[in-house]
């Protein structure tokens, strides 16, 4: 898309980084990116309330182009002067998630940027076989599949719902189906600062969901092929 874009040295190009960026290998400058942004409680794994934006040249002389615009607090010009001279103000940021966000940052520089990516894929595709021995279908096909996130289709004879409730009673929780795949589907994040407890202990938990809605699968499988792949 990048190499498109410098066709039309008009056009801003902006990637919706949410699911991946800081688990999925984004290179701005070699895709030639103009905005990327993302949420910090997605790959990043802070809480939910930071806004995380790159602008590239392109798009900050875009936005000055502009002139005035409508937006205030998210306008990215606006706290160009702050990030260069913190003694001036602007507005009251969300500090205490600025902090968070700076361990989080921490912890991606100890880890290395590529073994994280690494990590990520190593993670989801141990996952997605244990899922699919356990008998569920993944939405997507292999080789189209984010390394952050699952769709994970249910087998004949699992309720949504229950699925969901008994699985939070076991100490995970997961999100439904949206749209057409409402009551059909669960989607499952495995991205950011988690380790292979986790992994482990959410396969388990599904497991043991199964098995409390008297599901027939072979018991144990889920395990089995994960600790195979991890």
């Amino acid at each position: 898309i990048g190499k498109i874009i410098k066709n039309f040295p008009d056009t801003v190009y902006i990637v919706d980084g949410v699911a991946a960026t800081a688990g999925e290998r984004e290179y701005v400058d070699e895709y030639g990116i103009d905005i990327l942004f993302t949420g910090s409680q997605k790959a990043f794994g802070v809480a939910p309330g930071l806004l995380i934006l790159w602008a590239g040249k392109k798009a900050l002389e875009r936005r000055t182009s502009l002139g005035t615009i409508p937006e205030y607090y998210i306008d990215f010009e606006k706290w160009i002067p702050i990030m260069n001279d913190p003694t001036k103000y602007f507005a009251t940021p969300a500090v205490n998630m600025i902090w968070a966000l700076k361990e989080s940052v921490r912890l991606i520089n100890e880890e290395g940027a590529e073994a994280r990516y690494d990590r990520h894929i190593k993670v989801s595709e141990a996952i997605n076989a244990a899922l699919e021995a356990m008998g569920f279908k993944l939405l997507t096909a292999e080789g189209n599949r984010c390394s952050t996130l699952s769709n994970i289709l249910y087998p004949e004879g699992i309720d949504d719902v229950q699925f969901r409730t008994t699985l939070a009673a076991e100490g995970v929780m997961v999100a439904g189906g949206l749209a057409a795949y409402a009551g059909k589907m669960f989607r499952l994040g495995h991205m950011g600062n988690i380790d292979d407890h986790t992994v482990y202990s959410t396969i388990a938990a599904i497991e043991r969901t199964l098995t409390k809605l008297n599901y027939t699968y072979e018991k144990g499988i889920g395990l089995k092929t994960l600790l195979e792949r991890m």
